[in-house]
């Protein structure tokens, strides 16, 4: 069983492009994989995508075996750069990491 599986996944910003289109990704536990790509490719979209942080537009993610629907304990995410999600609360953004 996959740790992680996204399944057609795609995700496109308001009013732009999709950055992310059709991804299959599996990953098992325990495995170690690293995302290369220029600026601006969706590899940090894609990774928000797996840490629940944005709802794909269409696909499914499953995480353990269950639907990935909302930031949860069993994943963690650490930004390039410090970052508030401007969707969220204030009091949302300081209760995320403990969630």
């Amino acid at each position: 069983m996959s740790f992680l599986d996204m399944r057609a996944v795609s995700y496109a910003y308001r009013g732009r492009p999709s950055v992310v289109r059709q991804v299959d990704w599996d990953i098992a536990r325990g495995e170690f994989h690293c995302l290369v790509g220029r600026s601006g490719c969706g590899k940090t979209t894609l990774l928000k995508l797996a840490a629940g942080l944005l709802p794909p537009d269409s696909g499914a993610i499953t995480l353990g075996g269950q639907r990935l629907v909302k930031p949860g304990s069993q994943l963690g995410f650490v930004f390039q750069s410090p970052t508030l999600l401007e969707w969220q609360t204030v009091m949302d953004n300081v209760l995320l990491p403990i969630a």
